[in-house]
């Protein structure tokens, strides 16, 4: 059930890749070998074509529960990345049917480190130029296979995050002196964390707190708007994470973000 404040239109919870209470929770105890793995191109391709092979490389850089069999487990990330696909898709033909032909699909897998101790927040920006004949708000869909979930701020007016960013006193000072942006902060990391730490103090010191999302759920996200859900990675230093999401678009959305991005459409 939805319990945040943020609109519905911004920020939903969907179904589960596996349902709450089935054993094994989740057929995956670590990582193997870190990686991104990602797909831009036709979503039916992926679905029905490419699926079972990225299932085969993904399950080659994990590391199966102890109950599973190593024979078992691609068909059972397999299956957990469909039902993702599906519960992505059957929700975004009903929020964007217009725009679900194509996607871009991509799986993390990390393993610990302290890089999030300190929360990113942020609003995701703009991920293509949308077609002028198909308007509306576009999202993300998203969920965690393995360790912590992504953080969500339950903030009554997202567009604060907007205000503190541009105008805070504290923030606009610094964000100045080293010409930082909502999407691109800082050029150094050290940079980077003091602004994440200001960021983080201000809305510690409001006492907000986050959406709860548990693993294995689905998450969707809108992306480009002022009151797009404040959201940051997980704290990772406890252990491995596997991440996937997901984007769906119109053929020519996708291709402009692939080649933006320096990467092939798949046709």
């Amino acid at each position: 059930m939805q319990t945040t404040a943020l609109s519905l239109e911004h920020l939903k919870l969907l179904g589960f890749v596996v349902p709450p209470g089935a054993e094994p929770h989740s057929c995956i105890s670590g990582v193997k070998a870190e990686g991104t793995i990602s797909y831009y191109g036709p979503y039916q391709k992926l679905v029905h074509e490419k699926l079972e092979g990225l299932s085969r490389e993904i399950a080659d850089s994990l590391i199966p529960a102890d109950s599973i069999l190593s024979e078992d487990f691609p068909t059972m990330i397999q299956e957990r990345l469909l039902a993702f696909l599906l519960i992505a898709s059957s929700d975004s033909m009903i929020h964007t049917p217009n725009n679900t032909s194509a996607c871009w699909f991509t799986i993390r897998m990390t393993h610990p480190d302290a890089i999030f101790q300190i929360p990113r927040w942020h609003q995701d920006g703009r991920m293509f130029d949308i077609d002028p004949d198909s308007p509306g708000l576009r999202s993300k869909y998203a969920t965690t296979l393995l360790g912590p979930t992504t953080l969500f701020l339950d903030l009554p007016n997202t567009a604060e995050m907007t205000e503190y960013l541009t105008f805070s006193d504290v923030a606009k000072p610094l964000a100045e002196a080293n010409d930082w942006t909502r999407s691109q902060l800082s050029e150094t990391e050290a940079e980077n964390l003091q602004f994440r730490g200001i960021v983080a103090g201000f809305f510690a010191e409001r006492q907000y707190k986050t959406v709860p999302i548990e693993p294995n759920q689905v998450v969707r996200f809108s992306w480009g708007h002022s009151n797009s859900p404040v959201h940051s990675e997980p704290d990772i230093s406890g252990g491995d994470r596997v991440f996937i999401s997901l984007l769906l678009g119109s053929e020519a959305e996708i291709k402009r973000m692939a080649q933006f991005r320096g990467t092939a459409y798949e046709t």
